[in-house]
């Protein structure tokens, strides 16, 4: 249940002791204790962002990112999974805390199995979807620290195209997960 919830346990019966004057002493520095937690804080400067565990030699194509719900995110990489919220990836606006347009066309995306056309349902109209695209890249290109474009343009099909993998919250659909021996 921790783990799940990206959290720690630290008895402190095995992580202090006495010393022979009666004094507390620790048996690891507080670094050492935390070093799991230190990726999920943000980074100083960040606005409240924190970077995915990328392992080294990830692709777009090996990403999977399941909707939890509209505010909260699953994503799985190369072994590494987790849970984030529309403001640990920086896409929350710095007037409010609220979603930025960004995380509406990541929604879109999942909802349509992350291809967009001007056919398919979605909050982002057609006509501001190629700048919030770019966006939504770079947040995203960011968030995962990874250089090449997640989503691109097919002009034969005339639609964007996520390279990763994309699901809407409630899908029973996860053949893509059990293939790679990941579970939550």
């Amino acid at each position: 249940m921790l783990a799940q919830r990206n959290a720690i346990f630290l008895a402190l019966e095995e992580e202090m002791l006495f010393d022979e004057q009666g004094g507390l002493q620790v048996r690891r520095t507080p670094d050492e204790l935390f070093a799991p937690l230190h990726e999920e804080v943000p980074e100083p400067g960040s606005g409240g962002m924190v970077h995915f565990s990328t392992p080294e030699g990830t692709r777009w194509s090996d990403i999977k990112i399941q909707f939890r719900n509209g505010h909260t995110v699953t994503i799985w990489a190369g072994g590494q999974s987790g849970r984030y919220t529309y403001y640990q990836m920086g896409m929350y606006s710095k007037k409010n805390g609220d979603q930025t347009k960004q995380w509406t066309l990541l929604l879109d995306f999942a909802e349509n199995r992350g291809e967009i056309d001007k056919n398919s349902r979605k909050e982002t109209p057609y006509h501001l979807l190629k700048k919030r695209k770019q966006e939504l890249s770079k947040c995203l290109r960011e968030f995962f620290r990874l250089k090449e474009d997640p989503i691109e343009w097919i002009k034969d099909e005339k639609c964007y195209r996520c390279h990763f993998t994309i699901l809407p919250e409630g899908v029973d659909d996860f053949t893509f997960i059990r293939e790679e021996g990941l579970y939550e």
